[in-house]
Order: structure tokens, then sequence, then C-alpha cells
């Protein structure tokens, strides 16, 4: 069983996506379903490229997603999760 993931909370996910990055996101995102997985891969890719500032897209994007897909997603939040841990916290 894979553990339980909580996507990322806070400013990350109450901030507005721009309008540009919610349509690159919505196509990529459409892309996560391919069945080659080297396209599945590129998307995820791109997504992550996006930035941290599409996470309130993915997140819920998420909620209507199940298997593979899913799965990828909630990999980018909590790889955005991460990285605003590492800026708040490793900074001098």
């Amino acid at each position: 069983a894979s553990p339980q993931v909580s996507a990322p909370s806070g400013e990350e996910l109450t901030a507005p996506v721009p309008e540009e990055k919610r349509k690159q996101a919505d196509e990529l995102l459409a892309q996560l379903d391919e069945d080659e997985p080297f396209a599945r891969q590129e998307a995820e890719e791109k997504l992550r490229a996006l930035g941290p500032d599409i996470a309130p897209f993915l997140a819920e994007a998420m909620k209507s997603r199940t298997g593979e897909g899913k799965t990828r997603i909630r990999g980018l939040l909590l790889d955005y999760a991460r990285r605003a841990a590492r800026e708040k916290f490793d900074k001098p």
C-alpha cells in the first residue's frame, strides 16, 4: 500500500494561477493519460517546469484523477512543497 500523502497547503494553494500557465497545465494534464509512457513522462516534466504557481490548479485537478495521473500530480505537489520548505528553512 502506498503511504497517504497530502497536497501542499498555504500560500501555494491560495494564489491565483496565471491564465497562460493554466492553459498549458490543462493541456499537459490531458497528456498524463496517454498510453505512451514517454508522453506521460514528458508531460510531467513540462508541468514541473511550469513551477509551483500552478499548485492550486494541480491540487484541484488531482481530485478528479485516478491511477498514474493522480500519482504523478501528487509527486509534483510534493516536489513543490519540498522546494518551498527548503527555501523557507535553508535561509542563512
